[in-house]
């Protein structure tokens, strides 16, 4: 059975909030479009200021004398020397950049966006970063100029093919790593 607007309206009117939480689904159709490339990527950031975050959240890391512990003062010694050499970002400058995209005078179309703040449990750091997309080919669009202006460690930022960019955002969030 299909319900919508027009056929079975009042089931549709039924379904449409889905609080109580019943229909099943077996068809989804989509309208698609051809697309050609785009520009985007990822960028990760050291946090220049995480060790004040951390202790106006009552976050302190105890030096014990295990692995796990002296690997986590060792990462962090690691961030405070690569702040001090300049290759970090203050966090409050990398939220700025991403909640100004929001600016009507700033609104554009063609450009996404999103921020995360993570901790990496492979080699015990707190990072940080942006995933963003144009969709058109432009390389560094001017609306995305606050997010591509802040210092990173490393970028993937590049024009491709919306697969390649799914593929690699599908890479960096491993099944059950979430």
């Amino acid at each position: 059975m299909n319900a919508n607007q027009q056929t079975h309206p009042d089931l549709y009117y039924a379904l449409r909030g889905g609080g109580n939480n019943f229909g099943i689904v077996t068809k989804f159709d989509l309208e698609t479009y051809r697309h050609g490339p785009i520009w985007g990527g990822t960028s990760v950031f050291a946090v220049e200021d995480l060790e004040e975050i951390k202790a106006s959240a009552g976050v302190h890391d105890r030096l014990l004398w295990n692995f796990q512990s002296v690997t986590i003062r060792l990462v962090s010694v690691l961030q405070g020397v690569i702040s001090r050499l300049g290759f970090a970002a203050k966090s409050r400058d990398i939220i700025h950049a991403f909640t100004n995209l929001a600016h009507e005078e700033r609104e554009d179309s063609y450009a996404h966006a999103y921020i995360f703040f993570s901790w990496i449990p492979e080699i015990r750091a707190y990072l940080s970063g942006t995933t963003m997309a144009y969709t058109k080919p432009e390389v560094n669009p001017s609306t995305l100029e606050e997010l591509t202006s802040i210092k990173k460690l490393y970028t993937t930022n590049r024009v491709r093919n919306m697969s390649d960019f799914a593929a690699e955002v599908e890479k960096m969030n491993p099944v059950r790593k979430r």
